[in-house]
Formats: structure tokens, C-alpha cells, sequence
């Protein structure tokens, strides 16, 4: 929804479009291996779980990781279609916040356990 009004300077929308869903796949997978180390350091807590904050704060590390992957490597994207700064920082930022947002909101109302 967020990618036509993205900063995306010379790419068309379709290549606009393959950059955002590409950051965004890759941002799934990485989550889940971001998850496992997640939920092995949690077993050192006396709660077994982070407290909220915690959890806002990942933002930082998985979007610093998500940056080099997209700009130091090819595994996520060729090296002429690499989204600018401010592109990648909306999109992250905006994705990350939404799914935060719902998974601290209505699913803990309807998953209180």
C-alpha cells in the first residue's frame, strides 16, 4: 500500500514493487531466524518472555541487519534495483510498526494467554 508514495527516485512502479516485496520477504525469513535466537535467549529469563519494550526496541538490530542485507549482499535484491535510505526507513519502520502494533493490541486481547 505504502509503495507508490515511497522516495523511490528513478525505478518504475513495478520495479518499485519487486523492491518493496522483496525487502519485505526477506524481512519474513530473517524474522523467523530472528525468532528462534529470540526464544532461546528468553529461556535465561526468569519470565520466559521479553518485557514490551524489549520488544520495541528490536526495531534497531533487525533493521540494521535488514539494511546490510539488502545493500551489502545480493541475496535480496540485484545491486541496481537497492531501495534509497529514506525508502527502506519508511517501509521498515511503517511495516514493523503495524505488526507490532496489532501483535501487542487485538491479538493479546484475543490470545491473553
Amino acid at each position: 500500500m505504502i509503495t507508490p508514495v515511497l522516495p523511490t527516485g528513478s525505478l518504475s512502479l513495478g520495479q518499485a514493487y519487486r523492491v518493496t516485496l522483496s525487502v519485505l520477504l526477506a524481512a519474513v525469513l530473517v524474522g523467523v531466524l530472528w525468532e528462534l535466537l529470540y526464544h532461546f535467549l528468553q529461556q535465561f529469563r526468569w519470565e520466559k518472555d521479553w518485557p514490551t519494550l524489549f520488544g520495541f526496541v528490536t526495531i534497531v538490530n533487525e533493521g540494521a541487519l535488514m539494511w546490510f542485507l539488502v545493500h551489502a549482499t545480493t541475496l535480496v535484491l540485484p545491486r541496481n534495483l537497492h531501495p534509497s535510505l529514506a525508502a527502506f526507513l519508511i517501509q521498515f519502520i511503517v511495516t514493523w510498526m503495524v505488526f507490532w502494533l496489532i501483535v501487542n493490541g487485538p491479538m493479546r486481547l484475543v490470545f491473553h494467554r
